[in-house]
């Protein structure tokens, strides 16, 4: 049989098969595009931090992800869920949800609208120097939290069913740290217990253990090489050295009122009502130490003002979160604190 190649044979072959070879070439690079999608090492809930913002809340000029986050964040981001406008906002802020996307969420406690009273006959109510007299809808904040409740929030200081926050994170703390004493604290009707560490007197061989077991437990390739692991142990005395200065930091913003503890008490059945604390107001209408938060984060209010006061910041959590790491989000917002308070 005559096999050769000749240029008639190639002419007729491209005449008539190109399309089929065009086809087999493409087939090739899909495959090749798949192998590689499904064997690339994707990034985790962990290893992804993300600032989201509630709807009606924007993003100022000055507003900026810092880097106060440890090696466990791999990439960080400000996200805005209002970035197509409002009517977008749900199904953005639905996807965040679903996809475990997100550790900080900022939303307003104000009302999302108003109407004025009415006699009667319909007048408008007035007060005594002629100010219309109105009743107000329920907060961006207690509307956000009766949709989506505790199941992707945490709540921030202790229950019945649980640990808190600031309990859990003093716990995880402990097992690194001696701890000197503790105190009963009150902010606002919030009672938290404040432990004190020996900061001197970093437990290093319990973070060793606990470095290693988790490595080897989530099959972390970051540190697969001895010399990777050893240089992962001394950053990860560095992560747990910065959450106990945010644990300390953030007591002393709460007792000096650059920012308060938001309460609520919201029935979502005749069965169940979500109590406790949710949010930490980074400024309170009553303090002006904070007020330039707005140039970051603001909302308009109803009189059409710019403002961020009783603006807060929710602590997002999801079931796929590796919990030694929860505290990045609290590095955050400390690191936005010292950065907008006018008093550090």
């Amino acid at each position: 049989m005559d096999a050769k190649i000749t240029k008639k044979r190639l002419e007729h072959l491209l005449s008539y098969d190109w399309i089929k070879i065009l086809l087999a070439a493409f087939a090739a690079v899909m495959v090749w595009m798949l192998v590689f999608t499904m064997t690339a090492t994707r990034i985790t809930t962990t290893e992804r931090f993300v600032v989201n913002n509630y709807y009606g809340v924007h993003y100022g000029t000055r507003v900026k992800i810092y880097d106060s986050y440890s090696y466990g964040v791999i990439e960080a981001e400000i996200v805005d869920n209002m970035r197509a406008g409002e009517g977008t906002f749900r199904d953005l802020f639905s996807s965040n949800l679903e996809l475990s996307d997100g550790d900080v969420l900022m939303v307003a406690d104000a009302p999302r609208g108003r109407s004025a009273k009415k006699d009667e006959q319909g007048n408008e109510l007035k007060d005594a120097e002629g100010n219309v007299i109105y009743e107000y809808d329920e907060s961006y904040l207690h509307a956000m939290l009766r949709a989506y409740g505790s199941r992707y929030f945490t709540r921030l200081d202790d229950s019945e069913k649980g640990k808190g926050y600031f309990t859990q994170m003093q716990e995880y703390l402990a097992k690194f740290y001696p701890v000197k004493s503790e105190a009963v604290k009150v902010f606002g009707g919030v009672s938290l217990t404040k432990a004190t560490f020996d900061k001197d007197s970093l437990d290093e061989e319990a973070v060793e253990a606990a470095f290693r077991a988790r490595v080897a437990n989530n099959k972390d390739k970051r540190f697969k090489k001895e010399s990777q692991i050893v240089e992962g142990i001394e950053m990860d005395k560095a992560r747990i050295r910065s959450y106990l200065e945010a644990y300390e930091n953030i007591f002393s913003y709460l007792e000096k009122g650059y920012v308060e503890l938001t309460t609520v008490s919201l029935e979502i059945n005749e069965q169940y009502t979500l109590t406790g604390a949710y949010g930490i107001n980074l400024c309170p209408s009553a303090s002006a130490t904070m007020k330039n938060l707005k140039e970051h984060i603001y909302y308009e209010n109803l009189d059409g003002a710019i403002t961020a006061d009783n603006l807060n910041a929710l602590f997002m959590t999801f079931d796929d979160l590796d919990k030694d790491f929860q505290y990045e989000n609290l590095l955050y917002l400390n690191a936005l604190i010292q950065d907008v308070c006018t008093e550090l």
